[in-house]
């Protein structure tokens, strides 16, 4: 019983880094969309 709840504690963390390892990621894409949009319109 003991194993398989460490089993599941280990995949469930890295399954929380994933899911805030990807919430970063979008974040930053986000913001990089935001700035290439804010130097077409500074170029125009």
């Amino acid at each position: 019983m003991m194993n398989a709840v460490r089993v599941y504690w280990k995949y469930s963390f890295r399954g929380k880094i994933f899911i805030e390892a990807r919430k970063m990621f979008y974040r930053t894409e986000w913001r990089r969309e935001l700035d290439y949009e804010k130097e077409e319109v500074s170029s125009n």
